[in-house]
């Protein structure tokens, strides 16, 4: 197995989790490797949740992506500097 076929199964697995957060099984999902933010936006787009406000805090690339389905907010946080730990989590109402 080469990276790209490696990375898509991880995404696949991964992309599980997320839907396990949306149906309210779990409350948050972290990555153990790399998955680029925006192919995370696009699966979280495709399943119908609108992108809020993207929150920095700039030099550690940390980042914040707000996310609704009109019933309940999620959130997508990771750091660019060390490029994993990507978290979807549902937010505290």
């Amino acid at each position: 197995m080469n990276i790209k076929e490696a990375t898509a199964k991880y995404f696949e697995i991964f992309s599980k989790e997320i839907d396990k957060v949306l149906n309210g099984e779990l409350q948050e999902v972290a990555s153990e490797v790399y998955i680029s933010p925006d192919k995370i936006d696009d699966y979280l787009k495709s399943k119908g949740l609108e992108q809020g406000d993207l929150d920095t805090n700039g030099w550690q690339y940390d980042f914040w992506m707000n996310y609704s389905d009109g019933t309940k907010s999620y959130t997508m946080m990771g750091s660019g500097w060390y490029a994993t730990n990507i978290t979807f989590s549902v937010s505290e109402e």
